[in-house]
């Protein structure tokens, strides 16, 4: 959590606190009361800015996953665009898909869905990239984007993102297959708006996703073989 309004709000009281003092002094009217008064003020505005960065936090961050939300996706990609004059770095946008999501909700129950959802993010931010946001972009969907030098650490990445994800999950009621798909776009080559990389990325994912259908296929069986399990 940043400490930007504690410290925009101590600031201000602290510049309003000299400007009062330095006229009651022309007056010959401080005191050791005033002093006090003026102590217990900026204590107050500390916590006060304590209190705005707490609300802006909760803004940012999806109460489920621990991660951003998707109103936070904006500002934080054009921090990440705006870090070196445009053109000589990229920004690769990954477009991450839970395959078979919904047959997890069914099979197994919602509350398996949400930490199915939780150990994907958790998975994600475990990835060491410097400057590196993972957003919950909307229901088992998520974007990742990394800041890269050179065009090779956008496939690394890529390949990272991909591993992340053990075959297995762990700590739930039932072993679960789990697998995803991944989609790609880069700034500033592709395009320069998030909302166009996003859809590039997510056509390349659909494409991903085609690809691999008969995985899926297997993988559907295996969800409702475990789920009876699971039952009996």
């Amino acid at each position: 959590m940043k400490l930007t309004g504690r410290i925009l709000v101590s600031l201000l009281s602290i510049g309003m606190s000299a400007v009062l003092h330095m006229y009651l002094f022309s007056f010959g009217q401080t005191s050791i009361w005033m002093l006090m008064v003026t102590g217990v003020w900026i204590t107050s505005s500390w916590y006060l800015g304590k209190y705005i960065d707490k609300l802006r936090f909760e803004i940012q961050i999806d109460s489920l996953t621990n991660v951003f939300n998707r109103k936070a996706a904006i500002g934080l990609y054009r921090s990440l665009t705006k870090r070196k004059p445009a053109g000589t770095h990229m920004v690769a946008i990954y477009f991450i898909d839970v395959d078979r999501f919904k047959l997890i909700n069914d099979n197994y129950g919602h509350s398996v869905g949400d930490a199915v959802l939780r150990f994907v993010a958790a998975c994600l931010q475990r990835i060491d990239r410097p400057g590196k946001a993972v957003v919950r972009w909307g229901g088992d969907e998520f974007v990742v984007m990394v800041p890269c030098k050179q065009s090779q650490e956008i496939a690394i990445i890529y390949e990272e993102i991909q591993s992340s994800i053990k075959s297995v999950t762990r700590g739930l009621q039932a072993p679960i297959p789990l697998t995803i798909t991944v989609g790609m776009s880069v700034y500033p080559c592709q395009g320069k708006k998030l909302e166009d990389l996003v859809q590039i990325s997510d056509k390349q994912l659909i494409w991903n996703k085609r690809q691999k259908q008969g995985d899926l296929k297997d993988v559907s069986t295996t969800y409702k073989s475990t789920a009876k399990m699971r039952r009996a």
